[in-house]
Formats: structure tokens, C-alpha cells, sequence
């Protein structure tokens, strides 16, 4: 009674560890208060139930990192950091108690001669230091405030990082064995610790070592984003140019247009004068550049327009909303509109007839919320499961970088986003709330 006892408040000990855990390094839970509870308890079942029956220590092991690694999926975050991070903590962790196996060696050996009390007893010390160590570790590193790239959701994460969990694996093997060499030796001294200490201090400190490298990751996206976006600044500067030039030219051969205007009517011929008027005035339309009010998001639709004006696209923007007012990111805007707009000028430019060539856009605000519409016409219906559509390579409508871009920014800022196709149209439907407390 007294061991189950005493597994079961180590068993709570480490689920009050995790939860620290993964509500510091990951956030935001996906479910809520109740079903995150009942997550937690029906776990800790089976933590309980490895620690308690008779089972392999291989099984015992994989069945703890298991635990540790659904659990990090309840949470919001990259994919690689939750696999990644809880791993890493829990090699840490069996350093730790394996440390404390050779500190307390002594009191394991006094023990025996209690039989199964005194070993009760020297179990027990070791699961309450250790859980309190790794315990004060996530505490400390709670209040450190100079990693916080873990958090981030953006950062592109290559794949050659998976090579990094052979670190851990490789420290766990090793510190296995120097805690199974001192125990045989017989000898506990500090001596005999210090490879053990060395080992799981280098571990923790390959934890910061990580961070800095998605530090230098996101450092080198950002460095991108901004090539991109001076790229982008110079191009809209060119089409400014070409369309400023463009409206001198026409604002010289005004008076003469007037005059054949006038000519035209005066000698009855109506019709000719009526397609020479709108003539010109198609002319004077493609001088104009789109105004929101905001330089970024003007750059950007500028330049898509003129894309599509390439191709033969009749593109059509719609603003209403009050930007100003907008507490939402200018560039996550920008960046959510470019995004739809580049797979929708690659999507019509696969429609064989120009004619059908079309792209809307629009942004509109309600009360609570900004909504961002972008639909084009297709070449063939595209079809959408689970709001996403596959990408091969014959089929770029709507790739999977731009859509994970667009995931993204709307969970971000606790938005929804919606991919809808039929007859030809697809359409992407984002809506973001416009009151800072709904985005957390």
C-alpha cells in the first residue's frame, strides 16, 4: 500500500512538471481547461501503470517519452519543438535522477537492512529531489528572457534538424553507462560524479544552444522577407515611373483628344466618338495606382495588379476597410493578401483564354472583424479536403508555402480561413478579429 502510495505522488509530482513545462515553452493549450485535465489524468494513469507492473525497462521508457510527447501535442507550437524540446527535457530528466542514483547510493545501501520500507524510503528521496530539480530548472529557465524563439510558430525549420536528436540519445547512452560503471565499482565520490555532472550540464546548455539556432534561423528569414520586400519597394518605384510617364504623355495629347471628341460629334459620327472616349479613358485608368493609405499593402497590390495585367487578367481590388484603426499587423496584412494573390495570378495564368482571366480582391471590416476575400477563375475546379488542397507539381494553385504562410497569420491572430471552389472559382475567405483580447 505504502509503494503505491508513493508512486502515485511521484506520478503527480511529474505531471505537475509538465504542466509547467509545456504551458511555459509551448502556450496556449488546444482544448480546453476540462478536456486538458482529463488528458492529464488519464495519462498519469498511464505513467502509473508503467511504473507500478511488471514491465520491460525498454517498454517503461518508450512508454514515459510516449506520455511526455502526447501531451506536447495538446499544445500549440512547431511540430519539430514539440517533438524536439520534451525529448530533450526528458533526457535531462533521467540524467538527473541518474545523478541522484549514485548520490544516494549510500542511503539505498543503509536501506537494505529495512527491507522494503527502507527502500520505499530511498526511492522516494530520489523521485522528490530530482522532480524538484528539473522543477527549478523550467522555473529558471521561465525567467529567462533571452530565448523566446522556441515559441515562435513562423520559423521555418529545416529538415537536417532531426540529425539533433541523436544528442540526447546519445548523452542518455552514455550517462547510462557511467552511472551502471560507478555502481559496480562500488565507489561514490564527487570524483566519480564529475563525468555524470559535466554531461548533464552540457545538455542543459545545448538546450540554449538550440534556441540560438532558430534564432539564426529566423534572423535569416527576416533578412529574406526584407530582400524581398526592397525588391518589392523597387518594382512598385519602376511601375510608378512607367505610369506616371505614361500619364504625361496623355495629359499632353489630352487637349487633341478633346478635339477629336468634339470633331467626331460635330460631324454626327456618335459611335465613333463614344469608343474613342472610352478608349482614353482606359488609357488614363491603367496610369492609376491602388491607395489604401498603407505603403506596404499599396506596394503589394500594385504589383500583383500589374502581374495580372500581364497576363491579360482583369483584376479588380475593393478596400473599405479603416485601416488606420486596425491594430493588426500591416505586414502580416500584406503578407496574408500577397500570398492569395500570387496563387491566384497562378492560377489564371493557366486559363487558356485571357477572357476569362479574373481576380478580385477585397478587404472589408465589420464590428468585430476584418474580412480579406480573394477569388479567381480556373482552369479546372481545384478540389479542397480539410480546407487544403494537395500540391503537385502540375497543380501550383495553391501551393503549400503560401497556404502555410496563411495558417499561419490567422492563427496568430485566432482568425479563421476558409478554401472554397466551384464552377471554375476559388475563393479564399479570411476573417480576423479586430479586438486585441480575442487573439490570445
Amino acid at each position: 500500500m505504502v509503494s503505491i502510495a508513493i508512486d502515485a505522488l511521484a506520478i503527480c509530482l511529474e505531471l505537475i512538471i509538465y504542466f509547467f513545462f509545456f504551458r511555459h515553452f509551448f502556450g496556449k493549450a488546444k482544448f480546453s481547461p476540462k478536456t486538458m485535465f482529463a488528458i492529464y489524468a488519464g495519462l498519469g494513469v498511464v505513467s502509473f501503470c508503467l511504473s507500478w507492473l511488471a514491465v520491460p525497462d525498454m517498454v517503461q521508457m518508450i512508454g514515459y517519452f510516449t506520455v511526455i510527447l502526447l501531451l506536447a501535442m495538446c499544445y500549440e507550437g512547431q511540430l519539430f519543438v514539440k517533438l524536439f524540446v520534451p525529448f530533450l527535457f526528458q533526457a535531462i530528466g533521467m540524467m538527473v535522477e541518474g545523478c541522484y542514483v549514485i548520490i544516494l547510493e549510500p542511503l539505498r545501501l543503509e536501506g537494505l537492512a529495512y527491507g522494503e520500507a527502507g527502500h520505499n524510503v530511498y526511492y522516494f528521496t530520489g523521485v522528490v529531489l530530482s522532480n524538484l530539480t528539473i522543477l527549478f530548472l523550467v522555473r529558471f529557465l521561465a525567467n529567462t528572457k533571452d530565448y523566446l524563439f522556441i515559441k515562435k510558430h513562423d520559423i521555418e525549420i529545416p529538415l537536417y534538424f532531426s540529425v539533433l536528436f541523436i544528442f540526447p540519445a546519445a548523452m542518455l547512452f552514455v550517462i547510462n553507462q557511467l552511472e551502471m560503471l560507478v555502481l559496480k565499482m562500488g565507489q561514490i565520490s564527487l570524483f566519480a560524479m564529475l563525468p555524470t555532472l559535466i554531461l548533464t550540464g552540457f545538455t542543459v546548455a545545448f538546450f540554449f544552444f538550440f534556441d540560438g539556432l532558430l534564432q539564426s534561423i529566423q534572423n535569416k528569414q527576416q533578412l529574406e522577407l526584407l530582400r524581398s520586400q526592397l525588391e518589392q519597394e523597387q518594382w512598385y518605384h519602376t511601375i510608378l515611373l512607367n505610369r506616371h510617364q505614361k500619364f504625361q504623355q496623355l495629359r499632353h495629347d489630352m487637349k487633341y483628344s478633346f478635339g477629336n471628341i468634339a470633331g467626331l460629334i460635330k460631324n454626327g459620327h456618335n459611335d465613333e466618338a463614344l469608343r474613342y472616349a472610352q478608349q482614353q479613358s482606359g488609357q488614363l485608368a491603367s496610369t492609376s495606382v491602388i491607395e489604401t493609405g498603407h505603403p506596404l499593402l499599396d506596394t503589394m497590390l500594385t504589383i500583383r495588379e500589374d502581374q495580372a495585367k500581364t497576363l491579360g487578367a482583369e483584376f479588380q481590388s475593393y478596400v473599405t476597410a479603416d485601416l488606420s484603426k486596425v491594430e493588426i499587423s500591416m505586414d502580416d496584412l500584406a503578407s496574408l493578401c500577397s500570398n492569395a494573390l500570387s496563387n491566384a495570378v497562378e492560377a489564371v495564368a493557366q486559363i487558356a483564354d485571357p477572357a476569362q482571366r479574373k481576380i478580385w480582391c477585397s478587404i472589408t471590416q465589420d464590428k468585430q472583424y476584418l474580412h480579406i476575400a480573394v477569388r479567381n477563375t480556373t482552369a479546372n475546379d481545384v478540389p479542397v479536403i480539410d480546407n487544403t488542397v494537395e500540391t503537385t507539381k502540375a497543380d501550383k494553385i495553391l501551393h503549400g508555402f503560401g497556404l502555410k504562410i496563411i495558417r499561419q497569420i490567422t492563427e496568430k491572430y485566432n482568425g479563421t480561413y476558409t478554401l472554397q471552389c466551384k464552377n471554375r472559382m476559388f475563393t479564399v475567405q479570411i476573417t480576423l478579429p479586430t479586438n486585441r483580447e480575442e487573439w490570445q
